[in-house]
């Protein structure tokens, strides 16, 4: 057992020794290489990056059309559909009464007849002032009687005025023949049809408007945002719909993200906005109201060279990495990056695929160009290799200086 002296002395031999090494290590210039103990290293690899926001959403028609009553084209007579009815372009969906325009059309009738009976009679007038007219000009000739020639006069005035008067009938006959051609016309279009494909959503039985909803067959999804989101959702983004009724992945595009809320704003209450997200490909086995998961792509990087952000850090706002060079030393490496998701960062420029950068657990204070060693992974080593491991004092040393 060592006495107090001795213990005492080989405590501070320690102590100078150690004391001595480490003024060597920090000593500017130093001739004695610092060895950095690395933990932790990855390499560089290529692949794709996507940042989604999650939400879940229900399937829903991807539009509806609306048809309307028009009043001014007569009452209501009958529908020819129900809700639920599927329904083509050209489809009747319902028709107007024929009454009204059936009175419509007789009443322009019996005015066109009563104005083609007074043009027959003034014709027949006309045709007697233009005889009569022959019989004075014959007497006018054998005779020139001043009562004569003034008569003549305003014969022809006369008839000039009952001429001008046909015309007159005859252009009320023309109009009231082309109201008639049109009512008649009208008479094809009582019955409305349907200028979509679709289901038949509702009717309106009390002739309000809408009168009948279509929903179209190709389906959508809706969902809503908050409004801490809105700024990193906008239309045309790319969108997966996924569901535990169907095995497979949907595409779809994010569509009619609106600017007004789902409900009425509340001071207490977060704000949320309806969105849709058009599908790719329509399928008779998605029903409308099936609930769904949907991931919105809000950005994406393919094919692009990664590595995980603990390799990364900053120093007076550029970022850097450290490589392990396959000489042996750390180089301190400028790099430019893109977008970081879940841990994984996209190195834009600076480093090539495959090469070793570190990983830190806690602030970097590794030295460029300085000189590393790793762990051996004793489990990946044979035991003929362990056993033929040689201990050398001097890298033993050079690990026991290692800051």
């Amino acid at each position: 057992m060592l006495k107090k002296w001795q213990l005492v002395l080989l405590i501070a031999t320690i102590l100078l020794f150690l004391s001595f090494n480490i003024f060597l290590v920090k000593k500017e210039h130093s001739k004695i290489d610092q060895v950095e103990y690395i933990e932790s290293w990855t390499s560089v690899k290529q692949g794709d990056l996507r940042k989604v926001m999650n939400k879940p959403g229900v399937t829903v028609a991807s539009e509806e059309s609306h048809v309307y009553f028009d009043e001014s084209m007569g009452a209501f007579n009958q529908f020819f559909v129900k809700e639920g009815d599927q329904v083509t372009r050209g489809s009747s969906l319902f028709e107007y009464s024929p009454n009204d325009i059936d009175y419509e059309i007789s009443k322009l009738e019996a005015q066109l007849n009563e104005t083609k009976d007074k043009i027959s009679s003034l014709n027949s007038h006309i045709s007697d002032l233009t005889d009569y007219k022959a019989e004075l000009g014959m007497e006018l000739d054998k005779e020139e009687e001043p009562n004569f020639r003034t008569s003549f006069h305003d014969l022809e005035r006369e008839i000039y005025h009952k001429e001008l008067e046909m015309d007159l009938l005859e252009d009320e006959a023309s109009r009231l023949e082309d109201e008639i051609d049109e009512l008649e016309d009208n008479m094809d279009s009582l019955t409305v049809k349907s200028e979509v494909d679709g289901i038949i959503k509702e009717i309106n039985t009390g002739l309000g408007s809408p009168l009948i909803t279509i929903s179209a067959t190709t389906t959508a999804v809706a969902g809503s945002i908050r409004e801490g989101e809105m700024k990193e959702v906008s239309e045309g983004l790319k969108a997966i719909v996924t569901s535990h009724n169907w095995e497979s992945k949907l595409n779809g595009t994010v569509r009619n993200v609106s600017k007004l809320p789902a409900e009425e704003p509340e001071v207490e209450k977060e704000t949320v906005y309806p969105f849709k997200v058009e599908l790719e490909a329509a399928s008779d086995e998605i029903l409308p109201g099936t609930h769904v998961a949907v991931e919105i792509i809000t950005e994406e990087a393919n094919g692009v060279l990664t590595a995980p952000q603990g390799s990364i850090y900053k120093k007076k706002k550029k970022e850097y990495v450290n490589i392990l060079t396959p000489s042996g030393t750390i180089e301190k490496r400028e790099i430019q990056t893109g977008i970081k998701v879940n841990g994984k960062a996209e190195i834009q420029s600076g480093v090539e695929a495959g090469e070793m950068v570190v990983i830190h657990k806690e602030p970097q204070t590794l030295e460029d160009s300085s000189k590393f060693i790793t762990p051996i992974k004793l489990n990946k080593l044979d035991k003929p290799g362990l056993s033929g491991i040689k201990k050398d004092w001097r890298y033993i040393l050079e690990g026991f200086l290692t800051r």
